[in-house]
C-alpha cells in the first residue's frame, strides 16, 4: 500500500516516493524544524484514514493497519478514532516501559503465527548483532512472584468473569479445580515459612462471597478457580526459586524451555500442555494488569564469564533501539502504514545512519509504507530525494510542503546539512567566538595564540586564521620573542 495524497491545514501534499524491484515497501521522510507540526501531521493522517475515506486523503492498495511509533507527547485518544482501520499506537511511559517491552518480547515468543515467527527471529537476530547480546533473553518474573496475596485477591474480586471465562475454561482442561485445591500440599514448605498468615487459608476467596451476590454460583466458582490459579502460579515460582537456591540476581530468570519444565513438574503436565497453559496464563495475567515478564535478561556476547544484562541496565540508546524494533515487529503486518516519529531519539550516529537499512533488513517486501518524521541528516542520506518532504511554516505561520531538488542518497553529512537543512557548518557561533579569542590573544601574546590553534578542527576558517596570524607584524613579534628567550637562557 502507499499513501498518495493528503490535505493538512488546507494545504495539499502529493507523496512522490516509489518502491523498487528489490523491496515492495515505500519509504518517505518528513523533515522540518521543531514545532512545524510533523507529529500533528501524523495525527491528521490517522484521523482521516480512520474515518470515511473522502477526497482529503488518497491511498493506493489496501491499508490493513496503521502503526504510530513515537515516544513523544501526542493525542492519546487516537486509538479510539478507529472505525475502519486497526490502529497500533505506542503506549510507553516512564513507569511501565520496561515491562511493556518485556511483555512484547514474551508475547511474540509464544506466538503461533509462522509468518510472524520469521520476522520475530530476524528482529531478534538484528538486535543481537547490533547490541552484541544473544538473541534469546530470559524473562524476569519478579513482579509476578512478588505480588501481594491480598492484591491478587482484590484483582479477582473486581473482575468481570465474562471477560475471562474462555481463558479459565481453557485452563480447566489442563488443570482441574481439585488439583489446585491440593496444590498447597506440593509446596508445604512455602506455606509454613510464609510470614503472611493469609497464605495458610488457600481458599481465602470464600470470605468475600457476600460481595458476589449479583453473580451466578458458577461464576463464583470460576472466580475462586481464577484466584487459586494466580496464587498457585505465584507460589510455584516462589517454591522453585527457594528449592533451587538461585543466585540473587538470577533467582527470577527463566528461558521458555525452563519455564515449560517447571510447569510440567508442578502442574503434572506434558510439554505441549505446559506451553498451552503458559500462553493462557500470559493472557490471563495481562487481563489483570500483571506482567508475566517484567524485564528481560540477555547474555552478553564475547564475555568469558556467564554475564547477563537486564534491559533495566541498558543505556538509553540500547533500550530505545530494542524497544522500537520490538514494537514494530509485534504490530506490523502486510499492507501497514507505519508512521515513525524521530527514530534518532537516544540513538548514536551509527545506528541512526543505518536505521532505514534496519527497516529494510527486517520488514522487506511487506507492501508497507514507512513514513518517518526526522531531523537527522543520517536518515535523509538513507533515502532518495523523491522520498523527502520538507514541512515548513511561512512568515504568516501557514504550513508549506516542499520537495528536495538535490540528490540525497549517499550524500555526505556536510552536503546534506548545507543542501537540505540550509545549515553552514562554518556558521558556528562557538567556533566564531573562539577565533575572536585567538585574534585578541595574538595582540598580546602571539605564541599563546598559536598554541590555541591546536583546538580548532581543520577547516577553511582555520587556514585563513593561520595566514592572518603569519602576517609580517606577527612574524616580527615572534622573532623578538625568540631573541628574548635566547638572551635570557644563552647569554
Amino acid at each position: 500500500m502507499k499513501l498518495e495524497e493528503l490535505i493538512f491545514r488546507g494545504v495539499p501534499l502529493k507523496i512522490k516516493s516509489s518502491n523498487s524491484k528489490e523491496d515492495s515497501n515505500f519509504y518517505t521522510v518528513f523533515i522540518g524544524e521543531n514545532g512545524v507540526g510533523k507529529t500533528k501531521l501524523f495525527e491528521k493522517i490517522i484521523c482521516d484514514l480512520s474515518k470515511y475515506n473522502d477526497s482529503k486523503i488518497k491511498i493506493s492498495g489496501p491499508c490493513e493497519k496503521i502503526i504510530f511509533s513515537t515516544y513523544t507527547l501526542f493525542n492519546r485518544r487516537l486509538p479510539y478514532y478507529n472505525r475502519f482501520k486497526e490502529i497500533c499506537v505506542s503506549n510507553f511511559n516512564s513507569s511501565s516501559i520496561v515491562s511493556e517491552v518485556s511483555q512484547l518480547y514474551f508475547e511474540q515468543l509464544l506466538n503461533d503465527d509462522k509468518n510472524q515467527e520469521k520476522i520475530f527471529n530476524e528482529t531478534m537476530n538484528l538486535i543481537s548483532k547490533v547490541l552484541s547480546v544473544e538473541s534469546s533473553p530470559k524473562i524476569d518474573v519478579s513482579v509476578l512472584s512478588g505480588m501481594k496475596y491480598e492484591l491478587l485477591n482484590q484483582k479477582v474480586i473486581k473482575s468481570d468473569i465474562k471477560n475471562i471465562r474462555k481463558l479459565l475454561d481453557n485452563r480447566l482442561k489442563y488443570i482441574p479445580l481439585n488439583f489446585l485445591e491440593n496444590f498447597e500440599n506440593k509446596i508445604d514448605r512455602i506455606i509454613k515459612n510464609s510470614k503472611d498468615g493469609k497464605t495458610k487459608n488457600f481458599r481465602m476467596l470464600k470470605k468475600y462471597s457476600n460481595k458476589l451476590q449479583t453473580r451466578l454460583t458458577e461464576q463464583s466458582d470460576l472466580l475462586e478457580y481464577c484466584y487459586q490459579s494466580l496464587l498457585s502460579l505465584k507460589l510455584m515460582l516462589m517454591d522453585n526459586r527457594e528449592r533451587n537456591q538461585y543466585m540473587y540476581e538470577k533467582q527470577n530468570l527463566y528461558s521458555l524451555d525452563t519455564l515449560i519444565g517447571v510447569y510440567e513438574e508442578y502442574f503434572e503436565l506434558s510439554s505441549s500442555g505446559a506451553l498451552e497453559v503458559i500462553k493462557n496464563d500470559f493472557k490471563l495475567l495481562d487481563y489483570f494488569g500483571i506482567p508475566f515478564a517484567s524485564d528481560l535478561s540477555f547474555n552478553e556476547m564475547g564475555k568469558t564469564t556467564d554475564k547477563e544484562k537486564l534491559i533495566t541496565q541498558f543505556s538509553s540508546g540500547e533500550f530505545a533501539f530494542l524497544a522500537r524494533l520490538l514494537e514494530l515487529e509485534a504490530n506490523i503486518s502486510r499492507n501497514s502504514l507505519v508512521l515513525i516519529d524521530e527514530p534518532e531519539t537516544f540513538l548514536n550516529p551509527k545506528w541512526v545512519f543505518e536505521f532505514v537499512n534496519f527497516l529494510k533488513t527486517v520488514f522487506k517486501n511487506m507492501d508497507c509504507h514507512f513514513i518517518i518524521a526526522s531531523q537527522s541528516p543520517f536518515v535523509v542520506g538513507s533515502v532518495k530525494r523523491d522520498d523527502i518532504v520538507k514541512v515548513k511554516k511561512n512568515q504568516s505561520g501557514e504550513i508549506q510542503f516542499e520537495y528536495e531538488n538535490n540528490q540525497t542518497l549517499g550524500a555526505t553529512f556536510n552536503t546534506i546539512l548545507y543542501d537540505v537543512f540550509d545549515l553552514n557548518m562554518d556558521d558556528n557561533l562557538v567556533s566564531e567566538n573562539y577565533i575572536k579569542q585567538i585574534k585578541q590573544e595574538s595582540k598580546k601574546d602571539i605564541l599563546q595564540s598559536i598554541k590555541m590553534l591546536v583546538n580548532l578542527a581543520e577547516s577553511e576558517k582555520k587556514m585563513n586564521l593561520m595566514i592572518e596570524l603569519s602576517s609580517e607584524e606577527n612574524r616580527k613579534q615572534i622573532e623578538n620573542k625568540i631573541k628574548d628567550i635566547e638572551e635570557k637562557y644563552f647569554d
